[in-house]
């Protein structure tokens, strides 16, 4: 009763449906995570007695109390997303994809809620920089509301959460012409990208250079330090352009990764699945951090293992709708 009537609460605050043939553990987890999110989002507007700014400790806090609190009630229930995941590690996984889709500042001495910025497609207004009083309707961690007129003064999708404006074939075209090629001589401590359209143990680098691609990527010198090279073989010849440090900093090769997977015809789509007022949806390639930092804020990880994930229907639509113009298939099951 008391278990029942706080889950369907918050379910209908924030607009969390279960699909038709959802199992009721995975419902209840998804508006678990979602309450989790939203508790630890509000504590920014804390107001700390010796005036000191909100820091990451105090959000990760806020989010393990209210998480042993609701064990504490339904001890049933279990966090079904991640078998096994500690609190420490969940409330780092919620900060992390809050900042990462920009509806969080981290600076080193204190966290704030971003600025107000509202987008829309279609009818969903994508909605970031909300005070807690002011909420709408979640997927995910995301914020968003449901419009029927479209208002001029809300600002592009892909500017609010730094989408390329081109596609993954063109700026592969641009980064071709913009190669310096200059001659190479193996040293047999290579790493090549191999192209495939899955997610692999050993990140798909391997020590020889995949023949069937063409043009591949190289990487050289130790972890931490690497540097990335455009590689091509010509009449037995090795062939080198270095790529700029900046677009290769962290996860920057999952983006070139993705324009050769597409030059090759090789990027996988996303498959998904309908059910009821939810989509389940699975990735089989990585994606760049813009593009999945948009997805991961509005959608539930329901098994990180297979890369599966849930999302509220007319939102999933709308990300759709905002990602397939850069090159991204979505085939449904």
């Amino acid at each position: 009763m008391l278990q029942n009537n706080l889950i369907a609460v918050a379910a209908r605050k924030y607009g969390i449906k279960r699909g038709n043939n959802e199992p009721s553990d995975q419902w209840k987890n998804r508006v678990f995570y979602s309450v989790l999110g939203q508790m630890g989002y509000a504590s920014l507007w804390d107001v700390e007695e010796n005036g000191e700014p909100i820091s990451v400790i105090h959000f990760k806090t806020r989010i393990k109390k209210i998480y042993t609190s609701y064990c504490a009630i339904f001890h049933d229930l279990q966090y079904g997303f991640r078998r096994g995941i500690s609190e420490e590690d969940l409330a780092t996984q919620i900060l992390n994809t809050y900042r990462n889709a920009g509806f969080i500042y981290h600076s080193p001495y204190q966290i704030v809620a971003a600025k107000f910025s509202a987008a829309q497609l279609d009818d969903i207004l994508f909605l970031r920089g909300l005070a807690p009083g002011d909420q709408q309707l979640i997927s995910g961690l995301g914020t968003y509301q449901l419009i029927e007129q479209n208002d001029l003064q809300n600002g592009s999708v892909n500017e609010m959460f730094q989408l390329p404006s081109k596609s993954l074939l063109k700026m592969w075209d641009e980064l071709q012409c913009r190669a310096r090629w200059s001659i190479y001589k193996r040293k047999g401590r290579e790493e090549f990208l191999r192209a495939m359209p899955v997610f692999s143990k050993d990140d798909g680098w391997q020590d020889q250079f995949p023949t069937d691609q063409g043009i591949t990527l190289l990487k050289l010198g130790e972890k931490g330090n690497e540097l990335y090279y455009l590689y091509k073989e010509v009449d037995h010849q090795c062939y080198v352009s270095q790529l700029p440090i900046w677009l290769m900093m962290g996860t920057g090769y999952f983006r070139v990764e993705n324009e050769l997977l597409a030059s090759l015809g090789r990027l996988p789509a996303i498959t998904y699945k309908e059910d009821g007022d939810i989509v389940t949806f699975k990735l089989k390639s990585r994606l760049p951090d813009e593009e999945w930092n948009f997805l991961r804020v509005y959608s539930w990880p329901v098994q990180y293992a297979r890369a599966t994930y849930v999302i509220v229907k007319s939102v999933f639509y709308a990300i759709k709708k905002t990602l397939e113009p850069i090159g991204y298939q979505f085939v449904k099951e």
